[in-house]
């Protein structure tokens, strides 16, 4: 092969990947538009990764018989401690 005719080659093959990286660059952006454009005429929620997820909030409620403690937690570890179990003598 001649050397003109290889750099025709590689100049062809330089051009040729920059227009496909191009076009597919280009077909990203068009997509990420058209789908935002898309989202927002039909109002269809949860399709985008940057939009904020709506949690709501459980609330808490607790049980009737739960006994609030006093402040230094003494006289509540009196009333529910429990006996501690006889110690058996060895046999």
């Amino acid at each position: 092969m001649d050397s003109s005719t290889c750099l025709g080659v590689i100049a062809v093959l330089a051009i040729s990947g920059s227009v496909a990286l191009l076009t597919t660059q280009m077909h990203k952006h068009l997509d990420r538009e058209f789908r935002k454009i898309f989202q927002s005429e039909f109002d269809c929620p949860g399709e985008t990764r940057n939009a904020p997820k709506r949690t709501t909030r459980k609330k808490v409620r607790f049980a009737d018989d739960v006994v609030e403690p006093s402040s230094d937690n003494s006289t509540y570890r009196r009333r529910r401690q429990r006996p501690a179990p006889a110690a058996r003598p060895p046999a």
